[in-house]
């Protein structure tokens, strides 16, 4: 089965005058906290891929297979983080912009499995972006996360 979140724009949040002109900086980790349940980590064989677009000029990385092929990750029910190389080109990806209305990220899953992802997060020097990925159908084993105020993501420092 394969499913995509995809996020279109984040919770809009105040920005100190030093982080609007240094945007929301570079990318150092993920996170992805796997659904607790019998059927819900990721099984031999399944990928979980990433893209992060928002970058200067709009640019966006990308990230194949994050886990490496790594049948340990994915549990049911326990965070993984993801650092360094795991990240390809997200490793140090400059978002460059301080407006949530240019940032997309989306996640997509590969494999015959059930993986099922509660939330995940996007660490940078001075902020987290947490989003919460329950599902909303749009077609057969697709999520999608809600933009906007009333939305399933926020921003901290």
């Amino acid at each position: 089965k394969s499913f995509a979140i995809i996020l279109l724009a984040l919770v809009p949040t105040s920005l100190d005058a030093k982080s609007q002109d240094e945007g929301f900086g570079t990318v150092e980790a993920l996170a992805f906290m796997t659904k607790s349940c019998d059927t819900c980590g990721m099984g031999i064989g399944g990928k979980l891929n990433v893209e992060i677009c928002g970058g200067v000029d709009g640019s966006c990385c990308h990230i194949k297979d994050i886990a490496k092929g790594d049948a340990e990750r994915f549990p049911e029910g326990f965070v993984d983080d993801f650092v360094g190389e795991n990240l390809d080109d997200c490793d140090g990806f400059n978002w460059g912009t301080s407006n949530l209305d240019d940032l997309d990220m989306t996640i997509s899953h590969e494999g015959e499995d059930d993986l099922t992802i509660d939330w995940f997060e996007v660490l940078t020097p001075d902020y987290t972006i947490a989003c919460f990925a329950a599902p909303n159908y749009e077609g057969e084993n697709s999520y999608k996360v809600k933009p906007g105020e009333d939305g399933d993501c926020v921003i901290y420092q």
